[in-house]
């Protein structure tokens, strides 16, 4: 049943790491690279539209429930 519902795996974990990485190295250094401020934003709204993109074309809905 579970694998109708989705066939994509998100490694939530590793999104949280990654997200997390992303947002300390930009405040560490964004007093001597003020740039990265703009980077790591472009950076996190592409990953999120990246991956709500591939969980909604990648998962279906279950057949027949609700009728």
């Amino acid at each position: 049943m579970n694998s109708k519902i989705t066939d994509y795996k998100l490694d939530i974990y590793k999104e949280a790491a990654n997200f997390y990485m992303i947002l300390v190295m930009c405040c560490l250094f964004s007093p001597g690279m003020p740039i990265l401020i703009f980077l790591a934003c472009v950076n996190l709204a592409s990953r999120y539209i990246t991956n709500r993109s591939l969980l909604q074309a990648n998962s279906s809905k279950i057949d027949g429930l609700g009728e």
